[in-house]
């Protein structure tokens, strides 16, 4: 009886579960960095990173790309497991839509960061005329606490308006 160097992996994503892929050897980049994994591995778990794996069957090796999630090896089943965030063959990955996407995405950020920047300016209208004091001597304030006690600032604004000192 030959001895099977094969194992089968099970790739689970938010979208779907592929099943009956076969392999001689997995390769995943890990936290801890670069591993591969042969048949008849011992129970293994370890956090996957966004990157690419390869799988050797039959002297073909495919490359895919994941969106970072978990593996898990299964001793008696002689199995891979991986629940990623995604999985897609690298020859399927269109540069053209990456960066279509990679532009809109750019394009929502500066609309938010302005959209932001008016709800500040609407909150504090006067934000040139604060003034940041940083790394206040302790005990050179003392606020009192309703718990009793006090307690010192580690920074306050300072704000041209009269009376006004936020801590």
């Amino acid at each position: 009886m030959a001895f099977d160097n094969s194992f089968n992996i099970k790739i689970v994503t938010p979208n779907k579960v592929i099943d009956g892929i076969k392999a001689e050897k997995l390769t995943v980049l890990t936290k801890e960095g670069m591993i591969s994994l042969l048949s008849h591995h011992v129970e293994y778990m370890t956090v996957l990173e966004i990157s690419t794996i390869e799988i050797l069957f039959n002297g073909e090796t495919t490359h895919y790309t994941i969106g970072g999630g978990l593996l898990r090896f299964l001793e008696n089943e002689n199995t891979a497991i991986l629940i990623i965030k995604s999985f897609c063959p690298v020859e399927e990955i269109d540069i053209y839509e990456l960066e279509k996407e990679k532009e809109n995405l750019s394009q929502k950020i500066k609309n938010s960061n302005s959209e932001i920047e008016h709800k500040v300016e609407q909150i504090v209208p006067d934000k040139g005329k604060f003034v940041v004091y940083g790394k206040i001597p302790r005990r050179a304030i003392m606020v009192p606490k309703y718990t009793g006690g006090t307690t010192s600032p580690d920074f306050i604004f300072v704000s041209n308006r009269k009376n006004t000192l936020l801590v």
